[in-house]
């Protein structure tokens, strides 16, 4: 599915609840304000869960995509555990708010600066066989022998020569 930039407030709210599972629930909101109280950094944003749900609302989109409150979130979950409507808060409006600031050309200079870094020093994405093993065409068993690092094959987990196989509990 094409993501486009929405233009309003009802717009998003409707995209959220066709596209984000559980994303109807948004509807039950009662500002309780839960969610923002358990967010880690829920006293620094400018609208915290409860609040961003609240400027939907109240048509208010844009200022909300005018501010950095959305990348504060640290995906933590904690907002959509104590929600009690069962929002899904994190997996949903913070993700989908994100993607409208990207859209949107509101990404703080740091995160810019960041995935700047990760695109010129990251092998994954500078080493052609990696992509074309995400692509399916390179088994990536296959690509992480090749290069001498070791992993659980039942679960995928990569381990240096120096870390001993534990089990997991």
């Amino acid at each position: 599915m094409e993501t486009k930039m929405v233009d309003t407030s009802t717009e998003f709210i409707q995209q959220f609840i066709e596209t984000v599972p559980e994303g109807e629930r948004i509807r039950l909101c009662l500002q309780c304000g839960a969610c923002s109280g358990a967010c880690p950094f829920g006293f620094v944003m400018k609208y915290p869960p409860h609040g961003m749900i609240a400027m939907l609302r109240a048509g208010m989109l844009e200022d909300m995509l005018d501010n950095d409150t959305a990348w504060m979130c640290v995906s933590c979950y904690a907002c959509t555990q104590v929600c009690p409507a069962k929002i899904p808060v994190t997996e949903g409006l913070t993700t989908r708010v994100k993607e409208e600031m990207l859209l949107a050309g509101n990404v703080p200079t740091e995160l810019q600066d960041a995935l700047e870094t990760d695109r010129v020093y990251s092998p994954s994405l500078n080493d052609k066989r990696a992509i074309e093993g995400r692509r399916g065409e390179e088994r990536l068993e296959d690509w992480l022998d090749e290069r001498g690092i070791d992993y659980y094959a039942e679960t995928g987990l990569r381990f240096d020569d120096h870390f001993p196989k534990t089990p997991v509990l």
